[in-house]
């Protein structure tokens, strides 16, 4: 479902340094998650797949990426044709 509950919310939940300037910073509220790239607002991002979150008020998708071990070590910004990656700090 859209609605996320603590636990399942956590593994999401930190930074991911996209450049050396800009990072985006992932936190959980009212059971959904907010994303905000550095000098931006927060935003809501809906889940839409397991790892995959839609922006609401833009045309973006951060889709998460797990290691072996299942633990979230970067996002991806989805935006006009383009993918980006962010590290897990």
């Amino acid at each position: 479902g859209r609605w996320l509950s603590k636990e399942e919310a956590k593994d999401y939940l930190g930074s991911y340094q996209l450049t050396p300037e800009f990072k985006f910073t992932i936190k959980h509220v009212g059971g959904s998650l907010i994303a905000r790239l550095t000098g931006q607002p927060f935003l809501t991002v809906t889940r839409k797949e397991k790892d995959t979150f839609a922006y609401e008020e833009i045309e973006a998708s951060l889709e998460f990426e797990r290691n072996k071990n299942k633990e979230i070590i970067a996002l991806k910004l989805h935006q006009n044709g383009i993918v980006q990656r962010a590290v897990k700090k």
